[in-house]
């Protein structure tokens, strides 16, 4: 996003040079019955913007965009 000099703001879109990303994930599955079967995942997610460049120093130490900080699924078949 960048800020034009009249005052609007325009949405840019572009790479981030690097990143780092660690994690864990736990998946559960069990067959309960015969034919119930249930599956749980959960996973958490650590993200830093560790590398920009010039025009973009203000996101350096951010969270990547979109990569949330706990995810959670389940199924039942």
């Amino acid at each position: 996003m960048q800020i034009t000099p009249d005052g609007g703001i325009v949405n840019t879109l572009g790479n981030i040079p690097e990143s780092e990303i660690t994690g864990a994930e736990l998946e559960l599955q069990a067959l309960i019955a015969g034919n119930l079967f249930i599956a749980a995942n959960f996973g958490i997610i650590d993200s830093e913007i560790t590398t920009v460049s010039e025009e973009n120093s203000a996101l350096l130490g951010n969270e990547l965009p979109l990569a949330e900080d706990i995810n959670m699924s389940g199924m039942v078949r």
